[in-house]
């Protein structure tokens, strides 16, 4: 009754259709069979067949099949029979759901800024600009100046807080830290 899972090898389609038709606390079937094109040729027709609402995973035997494997388990001394798991063979449909929110159960926030009018705290901005009008300069120099509790023009002191820096084009060694030291950054406060 507690069963929530079928883990099955060599089995007929119907046999597979009765057995889950049965048992329907069955949310996830995994299919254990050879590796081999006919392995993988029934596990793509096994589930396409398993009725929508369940889950189907493939386990890929270490050996060509699990007959193999259980000859050979003296020698697997990890403990690892498995090749692969390939999860996600079939999912259930998930329902789409939008969540739609009264105004009037909004709680009003006021804006914490880090920098007004231009950057807030807690939202996403978006510094743009074409290539070497220096974006890449600005943020290091705004990341110095809130490790250090330093400003840049028209913005309030802060305490210094640490800073966490993404970058997918820029060298770190000779392009960040040199431009972060020449902003006289604390680059404790600065994780990349």
């Amino acid at each position: 009754q507690k069963q929530s899972y079928l883990s099955l090898g060599g089995v007929g389609e119907k046999a597979l259709l009765h057995f889950l038709s049965d048992r329907p606390n069955i949310k996830t079937v995994y299919l254990c069979l050879d590796s081999d094109q006919a392995g993988n040729d029934a596990c793509s027709r096994l589930a396409e067949l398993v009725p929508e609402g369940l889950t189907v995973h493939r386990l890929v035997p270490l050996f060509k099949d699990w007959n193999e494997v259980l000859q050979h388990r003296a020698e697997i001394t990890d403990g690892k029979y498995i090749r692969e798991a390939v999860y996600g063979l079939k999912e259930p449909p998930q329902e789409e759901t939008v969540e739609i929110i009264r105004m009037s159960e909004v709680d009003t926030q006021t804006v914490e800024w880090l920098w007004e009018p231009y950057i807030p705290f807690g939202k996403v901005t978006i510094v743009q600009g074409n290539p070497g009008e220096g974006k890449t300069t600005f943020a290091l120099r705004l990341a110095a100046a809130c490790t250090t509790g330093g400003t840049l023009p028209g913005m309030k002191p802060l305490p210094p807080f640490q800073v966490i820096y993404q970058t997918a084009e820029d060298g770190l060694g000779d392009t960040v830290k040199p431009r972060l030291i020449e902003a006289e950054a604390d680059l404790d406060r600065v994780l990349v």
